[in-house]
C-alpha cells in the first residue's frame, strides 16, 4: 500500500514486499490476495459492525472498551485498507498502470507452499465445488490446470490457492513496475523443504511462511525483472 500511495511518496528508498500484493479488483466479498474493498462497500460493512456492537455512531463506538468490541470486524473485512480516494486512490492494477505509483526499487515474491495458510477442501468433489463457487467462469480451465486426482487434493489444493492468492499478485505487480516504472525490481520465490517423515502429515510440504526462512535464504531463487522497452 504504501507503494500506491501518494502520501507516501519521499518517505522510502525501497520496498520488500512478502507474499501477495492485493493487484486484484477490489469486490464487496474479498478474497486471500484481493483484499482491497470500494469506499462505499467499507462505509456499508462498518456501519453494520457498529450495530453489532450496539453503537449508531462512531463516536458510541469510540466510548466503548476494547474488551467490548466484536472480533467479527476482520471477517467483514474491516482490517484491510480501503481505496478511498485519498490514501489509496484507486485499484493498484490502475495506478500502475497510469503510472500513478512510488517508482522504488522493490523486492516481491512468496513462498512455495503458502497455499497452506488456508484449510484444503478434504475430498475431490469438495474441491470442485470450491473452484467453481470462487472462479466461476474460469474453474473448468483451472481445474484441468489443477486437478483435484483421487483420494486427496491436498497438494492441488495448495497450489492453486498459492497461485491465485500470492504468485500472481507479486508476478503482477513485478511485470508493471518492469514496465512502467525506472526503478530496479525483483523477484523471487522460497522454496524450502523440511525434511518431514514420510509418514508425517506436512510430508512433501514446501515454505509456508516467512516468519520460518532459514536465515541464510539456502533455496531462494531471486531474479531481476528487466524494464521492457517500449
Amino acid at each position: 500500500m504504501l507503494c500506491a500511495s501518494p502520501l507516501a511518496k519521499g518517505l522510502f528508498e525501497g520496498a520488500i514486499s512478502q507474499s501477495g500484493g492485493s493487484f486484484g479488483p477490489p469486490r464487496l466479498t474479498t478474497f486471500p490476495g484481493e483484499n482491497l474493498k470500494r469506499l462505499a462497500d467499507a462505509e456499508r460493512a462498518g456501519e453494520a459492525y457498529a450495530k453489532t456492537a450496539g453503537a449508531s455512531s462512531i463516536a458510541e463506538l469510540r466510548k466503548l472498551p476494547a474488551d467490548k468490541l466484536s472480533a467479527g470486524g476482520r471477517s467483514m473485512g474491516l482490517a484491510w485498507p480501503i481505496i478511498d480516494g485519498w490514501v489509496v486512490p484507486d485499484a493498484q492494477y490502475k495506478l500502475y498502470e497510469a503510472k500513478q505509483y512510488n517508482d522504488t526499487p522493490i523486492l516481491v515474491g512468496y513462498n512455495s507452499d503458502e497455499g497452506a495458510s488456508f484449510s484444503p477442501p478434504k475430498t475431490p468433489e469438495e474441491y470442485i465445488a470450491a473452484v467453481k463457487a470462487r472462479y466461476g467462469p474460469f474453474a473448468d480451465k483451472l481445474i484441468a490446470v489443477y486437478p483435484p486426482g483421487s483420494g486427496t487434493v491436498a497438494k492441488t489444493a495448495r497450489d492453486l490457492t498459492r497461485d491465485a492468492a500470492f504468485g500472481c499478485h507479486t508476478w503482477i505487480w513485478a511485470r508493471l513496475a518492469a514496465r512502467t516504472g525506472r526503478s530496479k525490481v525483483f523477484y523471487y520465490c522460497f522454496d524450502q523443504h523440511p525434511d518431514y517423515a514420510a509418514d508425517s502429515p506436512r510430508a512433501g510440504y514446501g515454505s509456508l511462511r516467512m516468519a520460518r526462512m532459514c536465515p541464510m535464504f539456502s533455496n531462494i531463487s531471486i531474479r531481476r525483472i528487466r524494464r521492457q522497452r517500449s
